[in-house]
């Protein structure tokens, strides 16, 4: 059914809600086609984005085509979609036969775009202010992670790593070896946002102290629970429970005991590599 641009923007911002809260766990059996460049991507599924998880990849292309990702019928057009990152510009929504639907938001759709379409098919340009691709599963009620879906990225890269940092009250310290702070509750940020030129994305990211893990947050999957979309990490877990302001990923409520030990942060990226960070630290009351 083809529903091009005969809703009032309100009904569809209904419906696309609607879709955009019905998600799964993806299955890594099969890979579809990128909708667009492996280079053009600049922002990752459940990343800090405006205040909010994203919802899919983001790419940055001007004026470039978006393709489908897979077989599938058109079930939402519309040249007008109005959206708080992709102000203006259109929106694209396929049903696949196993269950997945594809979202295309942020583009120029393409007039004549058929009821039916085949993998790789022509959708519309992407907009001058890039676009959104986002993946859910009607049959699970979740959003998923695009990559797990997607054909594997040719990139030699690691996530990268920024400044690593414990806070407590107005107290921020750059973590370093042999560090000495103070026992109590901290947290930890940990710049490691996706930037798009030569890194590969952090998937999970794990916390140890003293040898038991002390913090988790795998960035596969997200739901709506009461109006609100969470992470599924081992979940449920809301933004500020996983990014700081700054949009780093944060570590709250870390229980730190006086004596010495270690510290390590883990960071398993798309391609199943870990990276690791250790520190020692000694915790103990300043005399």
């Amino acid at each position: 059914m083809n529903n091009k641009n005969i809703f009032s923007r309100a009904s569809f911002s209904a419906l696309f809600c609607f879709f955009a809260v019905l998600g799964a766990l993806p299955c890594a059996s099969f890979a579809r086609q990128w909708p667009d460049s492996q280079q053009a991507l600049v922002s990752s599924f459940a990343a800090a984005r405006q205040g909010a998880f994203s919802r899919g990849l983001h790419f940055e292309t001007s004026e470039e085509r978006v393709q489908a990702w897979g077989d599938g019928e058109l079930i939402w057009s519309s040249s007008e979609y109005n959206s708080a990152s992709l102000p203006g510009k259109g929106l694209v929504v396929l049903e696949h036969e196993d269950g997945f639907r594809s979202t295309y938001e942020g583009v120029d759709v393409r007039p004549d775009l058929k009821d039916k379409v085949s993998e790789g098919d022509w959708l519309g340009y992407s907009g001058i202010s890039g676009w959104s691709f986002i993946v859910t599963d009607f049959r699970q009620g979740r959003i998923v992670d695009p990559l797990g879906l997607l054909p594997a990225r040719v990139i030699e890269g690691r996530p990268r790593l920024g400044s690593i940092e414990l806070s407590r009250g107005s107290e921020v310290l750059p973590v370093t070896d042999r560090m000495q702070i103070l026992p109590g509750r901290w947290s930890l940020t940990v710049d490691a946002v996706y930037t798009g030129i030569s890194n590969t994305v952090p998937v999970e990211i794990s916390l140890y102290w003293l040898g038991t893990r002390v913090g988790f947050v795998k960035l596969d999957s997200l739901e709506e629970q009461d109006g609100v979309i969470v992470l599924n990490a081992p979940g449920p877990l809301n933004y500020e429970a996983v990014y700081s302001r700054q949009g780093y990923f944060v570590f709250n409520d870390i229980a730190f005991n006086e004596g010495r030990g270690i510290l390590e942060l883990r960071l398993k990226d798309e391609k199943g590599k870990v990276l690791s960070r250790v520190w020692n630290l000694v915790v103990r009351n300043v005399q």
